[in-house]
C-alpha cells in the first residue's frame, strides 16, 4: 500500500480534506477484504482474513475439503505451508 494514499494539502478546507480522508480508507478497506474463487460444490480458492480470524490463502479439494494452507496457523498464528492428503481438511488437522 506504499504511496497509494493522497496526502492532504496544508490549504484544503475541512470538506476536500473529508474527502480525501474518506477515499484513502475506501482504499484500505478494498485491500482488507477477503476473496473467495468458487468451484460446484464450495470455494476453490479463499485468500485474506479466514474464518478463524487469521490470514492466509487455503485452496481445497474437489470435495470441497481445504487441504492447502498458506498462511498463519490457527493455532498460534505463525506463519508455514501446511498440505493435507485427499479428503482430510487441513484446519480441522492443525486444531488437533
Amino acid at each position: 500500500m506504499a504511496n497509494r494514499f493522497t496526502p492532504i494539502p496544508s490549504n484544503a478546507n475541512l470538506q476536500q480534506a473529508l474527502q480525501l480522508i474518506n477515499r484513502d480508507l475506501m482504499a484500505l478497506d478494498a485491500e482488507a477484504t477477503t476473496k473467495s474463487y468458487k468451484q460446484a460444490g464450495g470455494n476453490a480458492v479463499v485468500m485474506g482474513r479466514l474464518p478463524n480470524k487469521k490470514y492466509g490463502i487455503t485452496l481445497s479439494d474437489t470435495g470441497g475439503k481445504q487441504r492447502i494452507l498458506l498462511g498463519q496457523h490457527p493455532k498460534d498464528g505463525h506463519i508455514g505451508l501446511w498440505i493435507t492428503k485427499e479428503g482430510i481438511d487441513v484446519m480441522d488437522e492443525l486444531n488437533k
